[in-house]
């Protein structure tokens, strides 16, 4: 379904530019965008009524751009994707509530994830193959994120404002996804 109305976008706007060339990109691109769109709704669907919506703000804000640039593991369908992004960003709402409870605790969950993005390789899925070059740059823009948003959690943390618990969800989340994507290419090999 999803495939089909990618189509249909691609398809209509197309005839107002040269997206024919690659058509299969553009198409693919519109699937992850209506995908994580549809997802985004029914996350933020399931946080308003809890009150969470904020949290949830600000842990896909987290997430994101830690998991852009480290990888992680990748659903091999749209509708398995949005069931486990779902899943995942409704998790942290409970992460949320651990990070509150265990608060001088949990600046070590930071830690060790630091440590593994600090000491990790990005995630490569087989589809999107990158150079050298590319690897280098997604590395520094991961290192760029992390230290910003470490500068953030300590800010937080300074003035007792209420974002730390929705960050290490974003950033801890983003290293489960990244540990799994590891794991799973480890036991195919």
């Amino acid at each position: 379904m999803i495939h089909n109305i990618a189509i249909k976008i691609v398809d209509s706007l197309s005839k107002y530019g040269s997206a024919q060339k690659n058509r299969d990109v553009y198409i693919y691109g519109t699937e992850c965008f209506i995908s994580e769109t549809i997802g985004n709704f029914l996350l933020f669907g399931i946080a308003l009524p809890l009150h969470q919506g904020w949290p949830v703000f600000i842990w896909l804000i987290s997430f994101l751009s830690i998991r852009i640039h480290l990888g992680g593991y990748h659903a091999p369908y749209h509708w398995l994707c949005l069931v486990i992004s779902t899943f995942v960003g409704i998790s942290s709402i409970f992460f949320n509530w651990i990070w509150s409870s265990i608060s001088g605790y949990s600046i070590l969950v930071l830690f060790f994830c630091d440590a593994y993005i600090l000491f990790t390789k990005a995630v490569i899925h087989n589809n999107h193959p990158m150079t050298q070059e590319k690897l280098r740059r997604e590395r520094f823009l991961l290192l760029i994120n992390t230290f910003l948003i470490n500068t953030i959690v300590l800010a937080s943390l300074l003035t007792q404002k209420n974002w730390y618990p929705p960050i290490l969800s974003g950033i801890f989340c983003s290293v489960v996804m990244s540990i799994i994507a590891k794991f799973q290419k480890q036991t195919r090999q």
